[in-house]
């Protein structure tokens, strides 16, 4: 192989009819035989390198050179530098820990599981991020202000407290006209939700086992313990 002045040079192409190199190569069709005949393009997006020749002469190697320099440090720019890493940080020091509220916010965005939501807050309060009134086991035990909503009957667990499951979620007002029962029936288990017809929120879970199947008799022994009768 030749010693060539310059390296390959890549460019962004044109087009892709004439100025693209891996649209313009072919790739299939080759084998060991034909691999001499090989022609690589030189087009604007892809220089080829320059080899030498009389005119342009491979330099000689004689001696290393000479890396003894004298290190000149701008001190305009170091306190500049420093200046900004101090502000930085002066701005991290200054910023505001997540309270409890505003942790179960960006849980409830993220949609975090129990685990996953106490890895979170273990890690923001490592990192001093985290109020100290925030508790980061608080998520073990999230589910009783909504537990005492339901009950359990021969196998089925199911809320009792429609309204009150719904104001204890946040929602400013219970309309059972804007509210939809939903059962659905698998091999495993049944669920009950709630759907709203607006989908201006998201689905309400009201039901659940895994021991009920979808008969006449079980619909409507959920239907009785849902008190169907009164939101409907």
């Amino acid at each position: 192989m030749e010693p060539s002045q310059s390296v390959q040079i890549w460019g962004e192409p044109k087009n892709h009819h004439d100025d693209c190199y891996f649209c313009i190569v072919k790739m299939s069709g080759w084998n060991r035989q034909k691999k001499n005949s090989w022609h690589y393009p030189d087009i604007h997006s892809a220089r080829r390198p320059i080899p030498h020749c009389s005119e342009i002469q491979v330099p000689v190697f004689t001696s290393l050179p000479d890396t003894a320099f004298t290190e000149v440090i701008d001190e305009s720019s170091d306190s500049t530098y420093s200046s900004n890493s101090y502000n930085g940080l002066l701005q991290i020091s200054k910023a505001e820990p997540f309270t409890q509220g505003q942790l179960n916010d960006l849980v409830r965005d993220l949609g975090l599981s129990k685990d996953a939501s106490e890895i979170l807050a273990s890690r923001l309060s490592e990192h001093h991020v985290l109020h100290s009134e925030a508790k980061i086991t608080y998520y073990r035990c999230r589910d009783e202000e909504l537990i005492r909503y339901f009950s359990e009957e021969g196998g089925f667990v199911f809320c009792s407290n429609i309204p009150g499951l719904l104001s204890a979620m946040g929602l400013p007002q219970y309309n059972r006209n804007e509210w939809h029962l939903f059962i659905d029936s698998s091999k495993r288990s049944l669920k009950c939700v709630l759907l709203h017809n607006g989908n201006k929120f998201a689905c309400v879970p009201i039901g659940h086992s895994v021991i009920l199947k979808e008969h006449y008799a079980t619909v409507k022994m959920v239907l009785q313990k849902l008190c169907y009768d009164q939101h409907n």
